[in-house]
């Protein structure tokens, strides 16, 4: 059983666009000023010019600094609050309370590999998972699931199941199964 979650609406928060959109704009100004410093007619203002630069470098660090703050320390605390579940079976799945039968499901899709309490870069919660549903009535289902270190997708006893029904593509079982990117 795997703990459903509404879809989250950006990976990018504002305060992580904004400190990357002052790192590039930094490293392009150190640059343009290095530049400057190098033609003849400026020669005179050589030092005033490279003194700017360093203060400009010190800037640069401390941005990249709270960059990396915030990506470690501040990125992705909001947890979703859980809005259901969803367990597979031999012969249907069930999402908060409802049995789709495999007749009624056109096909499904499961991207992400985010397991909770395993190292990947960071530690994550394992939330950033995601499965597509396209019924055969043409209804489209959207959820992040969260996998553990003792539910895993790829573990799954009924996930051959899905293939067998080509429900689940070739490709999608396949990266499931080699613990990639399941895309």
């Amino acid at each position: 059983m795997y703990p459903l979650f509404h879809p989250r609406k950006s990976k990018n928060t504002l305060v992580g666009q904004i400190i990357r959109i002052l790192i590039f704009i930094m490293i392009f100004s150190i640059l343009g000023m290095l530049m400057l410093s190098l033609f003849p007619p400026l020669f005179r203002y050589k030092d005033e010019i490279l003194e700017r630069t360093f203060t400009m470098n010190m800037i640069l660090i401390g941005l990249i600094i709270i960059g990396i703050i915030h990506f470690v320390f501040l990125r992705n605390k909001r947890k979703n609050q859980q809005i259901g579940n969803m367990s597979l079976h031999e012969n249907h799945i069930h999402i908060n309370g409802n049995d789709y039968p495999f007749k009624q499901i056109e096909k499904i899709r499961f991207i992400g590999n985010d397991i909770q309490g395993e190292f990947r870069g960071l530690i994550g919660y394992g939330q950033e998972n995601a499965v597509f549903i396209t019924l055969k009535n043409g209804q489209k289902m959207e959820f992040n699931f969260q996998q553990t270190t003792q539910n895993r997708l790829k573990e799954d006893i009924h996930l051959p199941s899905l293939f067998k029904h080509d429900i689940l593509s070739k490709a999608n079982y396949d990266s499931i199964l080699s613990n990639t990117n399941y895309y």
